[in-house]
């Protein structure tokens, strides 16, 4: 039996090893155009790698486009066919995009330099649109949001630029395009900053000394974690930073730091940084300390993090 995201029409349009996959779509109005038009111009291409995940991502399309600028890509969506189409292209011409089968009001949100919605919030009722941007706010820079202008009959509810705007009422409106069908706009969050790793301290001068035995301890902890050779942890300064703590206890602690090291190292930070003004332009890192000291150990030199 022929693969079905082979047979049946694609929505987005798709050449895979050279064959044309049959698309319900024509005209002018084709991936390329929306990507071109609406979607790349707001995109920061600088060849950096950043987090670019897509709530609604079809057959993965954005994705790619976003992988070949060096994002890391995240597609959430639960079609089945549009979730096979994804996973066929991905196997078919890997591009290091990332498909995840799920209804994306029980996906977690890492968090990311830019998510795009595009033409999926009018499929969402007004209180998981709601629900949707508080999740965002704390955690995402950019939100690329295209819809449509007039309502078509298999929407289930109203996307008028309007009411989306009002769910976005405290975000900074950077750009904005459209044509006779669509529009897009990029919003950015005031709450939340791309952090230069240089910008930030974990400890202020009333704490000085036990931040820098903290720091440093940590720091040796981590070059031993990742040394993958094995070492007596409670010779460690990070297991005797914990003095007068019972064995127990400090080694769940140790315990928690391996599991954040390989989760870092794998993936990335998955949770802003919590951060606070500090003098002389710095920001004090307020949740997050082993995770800042993980990112530079690993040459992370941006990082999401959320004002207080």
């Amino acid at each position: 039996m022929k693969n079905l995201s082979i047979i049946k029409p694609w929505y987005q349009d798709a050449v895979i090893n050279n064959i044309a996959m049959p698309t319900r779509r024509g005209g002018k109005d084709s991936s390329e155009y929306r990507w071109n038009f609406f979607i790349k111009p707001f995109i920061e291409d600088d060849g950096r790698c950043r987090r670019f995940i897509e709530l609604g991502s079809n057959a993965g399309f954005y994705l790619r486009k976003a992988s070949n600028l060096n994002f890391e890509t995240i597609g959430v969506e639960n079609d089945p066919l549009y979730v096979s189409q994804a996973h066929y292209w991905e196997e078919k011409e890997p591009l290091g995009t990332k498909t995840i089968a799920l209804d994306l009001n029980e996906f977690v949100i890492p968090a990311a330099h830019t998510v795009l919605l595009a033409n999926i919030i009018y499929y969402l009722n007004p209180g998981q649109v709601l629900s949707l941007v508080n999740i965002l706010e704390k955690r995402v820079l950019n939100v690329i949001v295209l819809s449509r202008h007039n309502r078509i009959s298999r929407i289930k509810y109203p996307c008028e630029k309007k009411k989306i705007f009002q769910y976005f009422s405290g975000w900074n409106i950077i750009d904005s395009k459209e044509d006779k069908k669509h529009w897009s706009v990029l919003f950015k969050n005031p709450k939340i900053i791309e952090a230069d790793i240089h910008e930030l301290v974990i400890y202020n001068t009333k704490n000085l000394k036990k931040g820098e035995l903290f720091e440093s301890s940590f720091s040796e902890m981590v070059k031993l974690m990742d040394s993958g050779k094995p070492f007596d942890i409670t010779k460690s300064a990070y297991y005797n930073y914990f003095i007068g703590m019972p064995h127990f206890k400090r080694m769940k602690y140790i315990e928690r730091a391996f599991n954040l090291f390989d989760s870092v190292k794998k993936n990335g930070v998955l949770k802003p940084l919590i951060i606070k003004k500090h003098i002389n332009d710095y920001y004090r890192v307020w949740d997050g300390d082993h995770r800042f000291i993980i990112c530079k150990y690993l040459g992370i030199d941006k990082i999401i993090c959320l004002i207080l």
